[in-house]
């Protein structure tokens, strides 16, 4: 993305602090300028396994560096650089701990080479933190209790309350999409047959819609809207799933709102909140009522939560 600015608007961009942002995800990153107040002043995206990790960082400092220039903005008007990444992620040591979807970057030490490079403090967090961070700030919902579920490849959580993020043992962030729901299922790589990732995520809804003699989940889905007793058998059971998933992570955490986001939500919104209001309605003793929201990807969240590791 190239954006010309105005002297004018070059002038207004640096009354406010700025902040490297960068989004390191499994297929695209993103690399950007974002304002204390969370404003993306512009940013480019590039796919992640077209090049190595060296030519990566190397790419990424380039994109870095041109949006400056175009802003008129010098290196020590930066006051940081933060990056969220696809996880698992050490943000204690500043390490990318992740040979599943990000093959070649397990235990790349990214926080020191970056700051290396740059010579500005950099900060580390796992993409669904970040994207919540972002979220919340988009949602005017900061110093709510919220609950973020990433539906994609796999499935991924994050919690925060007081504008703070909860953090597991070591300061890991918790793989609360692996929380046992059902019996059944595939083993999954987390070792456990019927944790939520390996029942719920794009990739295993579409797995299993074919294992049925779908196409795929899209066509699964299709046809229980036609009428199809065998896809209406499906949709109950993955709803009981879903139910069951989110009444334990409600049940733990109380949030004031739960925002559902990833790849599969962009079409299945509006059948994975009715599920859920249903099951809320049904539930309410124990699990507070709470708001049930999409995510906004348009918006680039995890740009903003970048940002937001700084505050």
């Amino acid at each position: 993305m190239y954006i010309i600015f105005t002297q004018k608007q070059k002038r207004s961009i640096i009354m406010n602090k700025l902040f490297g942002t960068i989004d390191i995800g499994g297929t695209k990153i993103m690399a950007g300028i974002t304002d204390e107040k969370g404003d993306i002043k512009s940013y480019e995206k590039f796919p992640t396994l077209e090049l190595q990790v060296s030519d990566t960082m190397d790419k990424i400092i380039n994109c870095l560096n041109r949006q400056r220039a175009d802003l008129s903005i010098s290196l020590s008007q930066l006051s940081g650089i933060g990056v969220v990444c696809a996880g698992p992620v050490d943000a204690v040591k500043g390490t990318i701990e992740n040979p599943y979807t990000l093959p070649g970057w397990d235990h790349y030490p990214l926080v020191q080479v970056l700051e290396d490079r740059s010579g500005l403090p950099v900060k580390l967090e796992n993409d669904v933190n970040g994207a919540l961070l972002g979220e919340v700030v988009l949602k005017g919902l900061t110093e709510k209790r919220v609950l973020m579920i990433a539906f994609g490849t796999g499935i991924g959580a994050a919690f925060q309350a007081g504008g703070r993020l909860y953090r597991a043992g070591q300061g890991f962030h918790p793989e609360l999409g692996h929380i046992i729901v059902s019996g059944e299922g595939d083993t999954c790589y987390c070792g456990h047959k019927g944790c939520f990732e390996s029942l719920w995520s794009g990739t295993a809804l579409h797995k299993r819609a074919k294992d049925m003699g779908f196409s795929d989940f899209n066509d699964l889905f299709a046809q229980w809207n036609s009428g199809d007793e065998k896809a209406g058998l499906f949709i109950k059971k993955i709803q009981t799933e879903l139910q069951t998933a989110v009444w334990n992570l409600g049940i733990i955490f109380k949030p004031e709102a739960i925002i559902l986001g990833g790849g599969i939500m962009s079409t299945y919104f509006p059948f994975a909140s009715n599920s859920l209001q249903e099951d809320m309605r049904d539930n309410d003793d124990f699990v507070p009522p709470y708001q049930i929201l999409q995510a906004d990807p348009e918006h680039n969240p995890a740009l903003i939560g970048a940002m937001k590791l700084f505050f």
